[in-house]
């Protein structure tokens, strides 16, 4: 087959002309060629259609956490086009000829060129991207986990230090108040004691007299038990009623003091009760301020990217799950730098004979050849004098294709 023969001319479909630009592939060129040059094309676009999948699936779903459907599907979709372009040039940005079409004893240095250098630096670091994206997007759950248990640390930290700072302010506005509501109160229940106790000991010296009196009329007049007369036992029952009569006779007293004192000392109490209550409302006022700065300064709940990203830090270096986080987050990344890769690879390194690249090899040749000669011919024109050529120098009229 000749390459300098004209293609013949074909109408593809509009979804073969897409795969046709995918893989920047010239359709009226491979129209000619053998079949397998077809599949060839056909396989490369799907496998940078899967590139592209597997960066909109990750990409995806990283910016549906943090935004808006109508931020992240254009924000999305912007870093989807940028990865399949990327990849659209790299892998057809050098033209040469592959298995056994390759010119014989021509060794290929590319390996270490700096070009290669540079593919492998941009698919590492939309690998990297990606990856992180996709570990961000896939351990949401673990991630929203860690923030919460960072957020509680944080916040419980700042309630406790504005209860402290509550209680100084309080004891700083409210402490002699309070210190004399203390002393009253514990004065009234002293003294509260202290009637109960008498009271109780009226009671007992009541009862007391009751029983001892009943006994010294036993005995004076005769009863069950009881030796009639004023004997040995009358003389000790009057005894013991006379002191019963004495002790009950000394609380009653006693109950009248201690009442006369409870009433004073629960007026005090009632006096200083009403002095901090006056005075409560101010510091009442101060602690709400403190609330309110306190609420302001705690951590609230949100879906930040940078919050996400330190949060993921933190799995990282945790001594639970940290070396399983690790593993995965480096599989991953492996695995979509394989992806990524796999295209410009599969252009570079991994493909057949085939013949339409040396089509086109050739007929882009005969048209830089042609248009070269083109040049030529126009310029030559251009300095004619009586039927001859002027001598031009190279300076004014470099040659076709020189930088110079």
């Amino acid at each position: 087959m000749n390459s300098s023969e004209p293609a013949r001319h074909v109408e593809p479909s509009w979804f073969m002309l897409f795969l046709h630009w995918l893989v920047r592939i010239d359709p009226e060129i491979l129209s000619g060629c053998p079949t397998i040059d077809r599949y060839q094309m056909i396989s490369k676009a799907v496998l940078l259609s899967a590139v592209g999948c597997v960066a909109l699936f990750a990409w995806g779903a990283f910016f549906c956490q943090f935004w808006p459907l109508y931020v992240a599907v254009p924000l999305t979709l912007v870093v989807v086009i940028i990865i399949v372009m990327l990849d659209q040039f790299l892998g057809s940005s050098r033209w040469f000829l592959q298995g056994v079409l390759r010119v014989p004893g021509k060794a290929r240095g590319e390996l270490l060129s700096a070009v290669l250098i540079l593919r492998l630096v941009i698919a590492g670091v939309t690998s990297y991207a990606t990856s992180t994206s996709a570990m961000m997007s896939m351990s949401a759950a673990t991630i929203h986990a860690e923030e919460q248990k960072e957020r509680d640390a944080t916040n419980t930290a700042k309630l406790a230090a504005g209860a402290a700072e509550k209680t100084r302010t309080r004891q700083m506005m409210l402490g002699a108040l309070d210190a004399e509501v203390s002393r009253t109160r514990a004065e009234v229940d002293a003294i509260s004691s202290q009637l109960d106790e008498t009271r109780r000991a009226r009671e007992a010296a009541g009862r007391q007299l009751v029983d001892n009196q009943s006994k010294a009329d036993c005995q004076l007049n005769g009863g069950p038990g009881c030796h009639r007369g004023k004997g040995p036992q009358y003389r000790e029952a009057v005894r013991r009623q006379a002191e019963a009569a004495g002790e009950l006779h000394r609380a009653e007293s006693d109950i009248a003091g201690l009442e006369a004192r409870l009433a004073a000392a629960t007026r005090k109490h009632d006096e200083a009760v009403a002095a901090l209550r006056a005075r409560e409302p101010e510091f009442l006022a101060a602690a709400a301020r403190i609330d309110a700065r306190v609420n302001a300064e705690l951590v609230k709940p949100s879906n930040d990217p940078l919050m996400s990203y330190m949060a993921l830090q933190r799995v990282f270096a945790s001594p639970d799950i940290g070396p399983a986080a690790h593993f995965y987050a480096h599989l991953l990344l492996a695995l979509l730098l394989v992806m990524e890769l796999s295209y410009v690879l599969v252009s570079e390194y991994f493909g057949h004979a085939s013949i339409y690249m040396a089509r086109l090899i050739a007929r882009t040749k005969i048209l830089a050849a042609e248009t070269a000669d083109h040049y030529r011919r126009a310029t030559s024109t251009l300095f004619q004098h009586g039927g001859e050529h002027e001598h031009v120098a190279f300076r004014v009229i470099p040659r076709f294709g020189s930088s110079e």
